[in-house]
């Protein structure tokens, strides 16, 4: 199911270090780091936060030095910085290029798109993760057939060899148009993987 696929894009203008993941086919989880990044940009930032941190400390009376570290803070989510990795800026009070990403979701690696030593700009895609906890069945229907199905009709689908895999599914999508070659329509179906059905 494409609908579920991630990619990874760096939120930062900088060089990949590190890539903790290098190849593809490999499982990711959540939280798991991905790459470490250099940038010159990350480090200003939490330049200005440790400044504004500084200034609220000093002027503890003073309503906008209040407000401003608060502000700092959410340009460094804005970034992807976690909580966490915002209170261990504070507590070492020491600012670093190099931020380590992680995943923010679970899947396995579909595309590595840079590799250690690249310059990547704002946006750039650096991994695909593909999650193949549903999959998409298709399904060939003659124009005969077509009329009497409509999305949301229940579908059987059953696998060679694996009657414990059984399922009842609903059709979620039909295709406007017949194959001009084949005279079929494709309809499809969500379906569960159960850890045990693969794509293709």
């Amino acid at each position: 199911n494409p609908e579920l696929t991630e990619v990874v894009s760096s939120r930062y203008a900088g060089r990949i270090d590190k890539l903790f993941v290098k190849e593809t086919g490999r499982q990711v989880s959540a939280g798991q780091p991905l790459f470490q990044i250099y940038s010159e940009e990350l480090q200003t930032l939490q330049q200005d936060y440790l400044l504004q941190e500084r200034q609220a400390a000093a002027f503890p009376n003073e309503k906008i030095y209040v407000t401003l570290p608060e502000a700092a803070k959410n340009k460094l989510r804005l970034f992807g910085y976690s909580n966490a990795q915002i209170v261990s800026l504070a507590r070492l009070n020491k600012t670093t290029p190099l931020v380590t990403v992680n995943a923010t979701v679970s899947g396995v690696v579909n595309e590595v798109s840079v590799s250690e030593g690249q310059y990547v700009s704002e946006g750039s895609p650096i991994l695909r993760l593909e999650n193949y906890n549903q999959l998409w069945v298709e399904a060939d229907v003659y124009p005969n057939e077509a009329s009497s199905i409509k999305t949301g009709t229940p579908v059987k689908v059953s696998v060679n060899g694996f009657p414990e895999l059984d399922q009842t599914v609903k059709i979620n999508f039909i295709s406007p148009q017949i194959d001009p070659s084949s005279q079929i329509k494709k309809v499809r179906a969500p379906l569960r993987a159960n850890g045990k059905l693969q794509s293709g």
